[in-house]
């Protein structure tokens, strides 16, 4: 055989093994599409079962987060006209007329002042809660009070000072006392669900 012929038969026999080894690739690229199709579809049905299972749970999960936010808010602003009906009782006992405030005062005194004490009043009330006043009120118990000549910085009530203990009935105690007291009770019949 001539030279010629064997780079022939060589070359003829090279495209021969090459289309085979063409036409095998590509037999296998189409299996491992399809493997990977089918892999894919299979995923992406369990992607969406698993997706599908979720939303009802996240669902609920974020109902029952947005269900807390609400009961808080509410919450909040129940506390919120709690304070403010509490305030407004503080500032209504300050809005009493003269005698009003007085007889309150005066029933302070009589419920739990002693022989001796001093009653301190606030810079408030010093034009309405005069020495003659707390005179008048030890004489009717029979008992000696004096008047302080200093002012206490609280916005109403007294204080009564003795050498053993003070007894602190300023009105930001007395209601506060109270509310620790009521205010279950004034919140169920302000928020009273009907």
């Amino acid at each position: 055989m001539s030279k010629e012929l064997i780079i022939e038969k060589i070359l003829a026999d090279a495209e021969i093994k090459a289309a085979e080894i063409v036409q095998g690739a590509q037999k296998n690229a189409g299996c491992i599409i399809a493997d990977v199709t089918s892999e894919t579809q299979e995923s992406s049905a369990k992607a969406i079962a698993d997706a599908e299972a979720l939303a009802p749970e996240q669902m609920r999960r974020k109902l029952s987060v947005a269900e807390l936010e609400a009961k808080k808010i509410l919450l909040k602003a129940k506390q919120e006209v709690l304070e403010k009906v509490f305030e407004s009782a503080q500032d209504d006992i300050r809005a009493l007329p003269k005698e009003k405030y007085l007889a309150f005062i005066k029933d302070m005194l009589t419920a739990n002042a002693e022989d001796g004490d001093i009653v301190i009043i606030s810079e408030i009330d010093k034009a309405l809660i005069t020495k003659a006043f707390v005179a008048e009120v030890a004489q009717a118990m029979g008992i000696k009070l004096q008047l302080s000549n200093e002012c206490g910085t609280f916005k109403g009530g007294i204080i009564l000072s003795s050498r053993c203990c003070n007894k602190n009935m300023t009105l930001e105690l007395e209601l506060a006392t109270l509310r620790e007291e009521k205010e279950a009770k004034i919140a169920r019949m302000i928020f009273e669900e009907k």
